[in-house]
């Protein structure tokens, strides 16, 4: 029979086996994928899961028509496991033998659970809810909000879809697919005596085509254009970002099962896969969204997925500062960096705007240069006429094939670049970059996590430390202090807005670490405005830029007025 066996650190290991109980050796199993059986030791699980009795027919719920009493179990991990008990099972073989429903698919599933993993029983009226059940108890209602009978009658007849011999039901074209289900839908709801009102039918028939071919629900997510990013901590909890706020949305899946399905077409789609022998995945979809996602066993709670959604809209400074992530003399004051040809980078927090703003910055350089962008999955937007991109790759299931940031920049110095855009350093690729901008290739630019330009200086240097550890520490910061230019830290507000808080200049090491001096500072009002202010210090990179041409103008230089931006803006 088929079994899963959960160990306390919440790894699952699936097989066969004979077994219905524990043995003075363990629990015996042949896994998936080998010939030879394994003895798991009793300490190291937390409980084996045995296929269980079907359910009985008709259409009330099981657990009721059965009256089994509910038991919470506690194990020594803090995990709660909702179990029934059930008269053939029970305390045997240092084990207790319960029931679990699985509401996927219809059954009981039996659970093994060593004593010694056991922290408390407890005997229960009702359930105590889970936070996701809370979260969907708490859901506002609207118009995206599902109703649980539609789903539970679009769950059967999806399943009696599935058992139709109609080719075109197989198709991958929605034209075709969609055409097969209002074919069969009638008879179908008729079977399933569903009042067939158009608007129901309509509903149903959407969300099938949808659940097939489509993101299921969250396809009105994906279209919805005011939705940034969309953050899925189970079926349960869909949280969506709309203008910088996070919220959470009206929409669920089904189950654990229909959200699994839903990825893994979704990552399927960029030549990738998901499974327990690869839980983990980042892609780029084909309409240039970005995808994250994570499952079981690395994530022992259920699958987890993030989408920043492609933006259409090619930003500039001007469109920044219209809306009123930077002002008009901190966009003067960054196109003239970019024209001068110096070294920039974006420091900030995950979110805040640093590929938006790499963007803008990469839409100033002159169109006769060359310009080299290494991402790990393509995101910048800019319409410079010489921009040639290069995009990671992750090693294959053998471990071969890999293409880093590293791989990528070696090259890109033989492509004659003029300037060379990383989308982001994140690791020893930082002494790579650093090298080539010491060596003619100024005007580069890049972004790094970091909660401040002082922050970004130490990342640097510890990343690059990592990418060349047999360096002397002064020497790395020697190449960081003639490679590094400017740092511009952009941050997202409480609000959600985004805004530049600081612009400033390397001046090299002291003692204490880097020197960084603040050329342009975002600072609050007491009635709770914000103004931008200029403090005077003349940049030591202002040569380089007379060198290629630019002059910085003297007001720039902190002889204007600070620049008020409303606390609205």
């Amino acid at each position: 029979m088929r079994v899963q066996v959960r160990y306390l650190d919440d790894t699952v290991l699936a097989g066969t086996s004979e077994l219905s109980s524990f043995t003075n050796s363990g629990y015996g199993l042949v896994p998936d994928g080998s010939e030879l059986p394994v003895a798991i030791p009793i300490a190291s699980i937390k409980y084996v899961q045995l296929p269980g009795p079907l359910a009985p027919g008709g259409s009330e719920d099981p657990r009721a028509a059965r009256n089994l009493p509910k038991v919470s179990v506690r194990c020594v991990d803090g995990e709660t496991i909702r179990t029934y008990k059930d008269d053939s099972f029970g305390q045997d073989q240092g084990c207790l033998r319960m029931l679990r429903w699985d509401g996927s698919a219809g059954t009981f599933e039996r659970l093994l659970i060593p004593l010694q993993t056991l922290k408390g029983v407890f005997f229960v009226n009702d359930f105590e809810p889970t936070p996701a059940e809370v979260a969907r108890q708490n859901r506002p209602a609207g118009p995206g909000s599902p109703d649980a009978a539609v789903k539970a009658v679009a769950s059967r007849l999806r399943q009696r879809l599935a058992d139709l011999a109609d080719r075109d039901l197989a198709s991958r074209d929605r034209a075709i697919f969609s055409a097969a289900v209002e074919r069969h839908l009638d008879r179908l709801m008729a079977l399933e005596e569903v009042d067939a009102k158009p608007q129901l039918r309509q509903v149903l028939l959407e969300r099938l085509v949808s659940d097939a071919l489509g993101h299921g629900p969250i396809d009105a997510l994906l279209a919805d254009p005011s939705v940034t990013e969309i953050m899925i901590n189970g079926p349960d909890q869909v949280y969506v970002e709309r203008h910088g706020k996070v919220e959470l949305a009206t929409v669920t899946f089904e189950d654990e099962a229909q959200l699994l399905n839903v990825v893994q077409r979704i990552v399927a789609r960029t030549g990738r896969r998901l499974n327990e022998s690869t839980p983990m995945v980042d892609a780029r979809l084909p309409d240039g969204s970005r995808i994250n996602a994570i499952m079981p066993p690395a994530a022992p709670r259920g699958a987890a997925v993030t989408i920043r959604k492609f933006r259409a809209h090619k930003w500039t400074l001007a469109d920044l500062v219209k809306t009123g992530t930077v002002s008009k003399s901190m966009a003067d004051a960054l196109a003239m960096a970019v024209a001068g040809r110096c070294n920039i980078l974006v420091s900030g927090g995950t979110g805040s705007g640093k590929t938006t703003l790499l963007s803008a910055l990469a839409g100033q350089i002159p169109t006769d240069q060359r310009v080299i962008s290494i991402e790990d999955t393509l995101e910048l937007q800019t319409d410079h006429p010489h921009l040639v991109p290069l995009e990671c790759r992750p090693a294959n299931v053998e471990g071969r094939g890999e293409l880093a940031v590293r791989d990528l920049l070696r090259n890109a110095l033989r492509m004659r670049p003029d300037r060379i855009l990383i989308g982001e350093v994140r690791g020893g690729e930082a002494y790579d970059m650093i090298q080539a901008l010491n060596t003619g290739h100024d005007g580069g630019m890049s972004t790094l996590h970091a909660n401040s330009p002082r922050d970004a200086m130490l990342r640097l240097e510890a990343m690059a430390m990592g990418g060349a550890p047999s360096l002397p520490p002064d020497a790395v910061r020697a190449q960081i202090g003639s490679a590094v230019d400017i740092i511009v830290h952009i941050a997202r507000m409480s609000d959600g807005r985004r805004k530049v808080t600081r612009i400033s200049e390397l001046a090299g090491f002291g003692s204490d670490g880097p020197i960084v001096r603040d050329i342009y500072l975002l600072e609050a009002r007491p009635d709770g405005g914000l103004q931008v202010r200029a403090t005077g210090v003349i940049p030591k990179s202002l040569e380089k830029l007379r060198l290629n041409g630019v002059q910085l103008p003297s007001e720039m230089l902190g002889k204007m007025r600070p620049q008020v931006v409303a606390a609205s803006a």
